[in-house]
């Protein structure tokens, strides 16, 4: 499994991180320029050419420690909210800002993928430009999809792994 991830994860060696979002509690990471591409509605959009959705743990870290990761979403990203009276689905949460804060600072120089590890279980280390990493790390036995990388456009061709496996 580990030779398999490696050989497809391997195109985005050299690669910009050019985007981010999220569809409920997956998020979703865009490297590559940017291409044409039509959503879900059927609408033109512009997308970076490789995506990788995550939907297991993952995290932003350097060496000072986690600028960002999955569980934030469930924390309000106001600290003097108390976390019973937060909805992550409708407030701000601590990943969104975050996330918005690692952004604005990597906005004109944007991070790049130099190389990747992994290991046999599915997870990923990305290790980019700045001494920063993006790292996912499956945390369950269940064969639901942990994560997904794909070409804008080509819904032939995903590389998806899940507890279970590999699927493609």
């Amino acid at each position: 499994m580990k030779e398999r991830i490696e050989q497809a994860v391997a195109v985005l060696v050299g690669l910009p991180l050019v985007d981010y979002g999220r569809a409920a509690d997956m998020m979703m990471f865009g490297f590559g320029d940017l291409v044409h591409a039509v959503n879900y509605r059927g609408e033109s959009i512009e997308r970076a050419e490789y995506r990788l959705h995550v939907q297991c743990h993952w995290r932003i870290a350097d060496a000072k420690g986690i600028v960002v990761g999955a569980r934030d979403l469930y924390y309000p990203a106001d600290e003097a909210v108390d976390v019973k009276d937060f909805n992550w689905d409708t407030s701000e949460s601590r990943l969104v800002r975050r996330m918005s804060e690692f952004w604005s600072e990597h906005a004109q120089s944007p991070l790049a993928v130099q190389s990747v590890d992994c290991d046999g279980l599915g997870g990923l280390r990305l290790h980019l430009t700045g001494g920063f990493t993006l790292e996912l790390f499956p945390d369950d036995s269940l064969p639901d999809e942990n994560w997904r990388l794909f070409r804008s456009g080509d819904q032939s061709k995903h590389f998806v792994v899940t507890g279970a496996g590999i699927e493609e």
